[in-house]
Formats: C-alpha cells, structure tokens, sequence
C-alpha cells in the first residue's frame, strides 16, 4: 500500500476555455501534470519528466448545419513521452469540416 502507480502522475491539471461569438467559436486548453513512474522502473528505474501542453481551436460556422475548423496541438512545441520510449507529436494541426444537421 501507498506504492506509486506507474505512470499515474500525483497531480494533474486539465484547465479548457471556450467562447461563441455569433459564427465564430474559439477555444483553448492547457493540459498540465507531474512527473510520474515509469513501467521500466520495476527493472532497474526510470521517471516520465512532468510536461504542460498548450492547444488552440476555432471554428467559423458558415452555414447553419455547417462549419469548419483548425486545431492547434502543442502550441509550444513541448517535447514529452507519456510512456518511456514515446515520445509525443510537436506542434501539429488538425483542420475540420463539420455537418450536424438540425432539426
């Protein structure tokens, strides 16, 4: 009892903020935890280092039942493995179209 769970950080932060204005829709989020431990710590050590992250969307509705999108990822390029050996995207983009028909 009271052992570490791997890769289970002790404290984590998930803070996400959005705003409509009339078509548009912008948002961001920031991701945030501790350093945690590894699996490879059961033969012989290892710690994933505590990483922030930041991600940016918007959104312009140009139709009622459509819209379209762009996502940030990782803004600032945080270099970070959530297992050992894995590391994660750099900054990268993501762009959406959306139908969500209303009735």
């Amino acid at each position: 009892a009271g052992d570490e769970l791997a890769r289970r950080p002790h404290t984590k932060l998930d803070v996400d903020v959005s705003r409509q204005f009339a078509r548009w829709s912008v948002g961001g989020n920031l991701y945030a935890q501790t350093a945690s431990r590894d699996l490879r710590a059961d033969f012989g050590g290892g710690r994933n280092a505590g990483f922030q992250i930041v991600n940016l969307r918007g959104e312009y509705h140009f139709h009622r039942d459509w819209a379209i999108g762009l996502k940030v990822n990782n803004v600032f390029d945080a270099e970070y493995e959530t297992a050992a050996y894995y590391p994660q995207d750099g900054v990268n983009f993501m762009s959406t179209l959306r139908y969500r028909p209303r009735h």
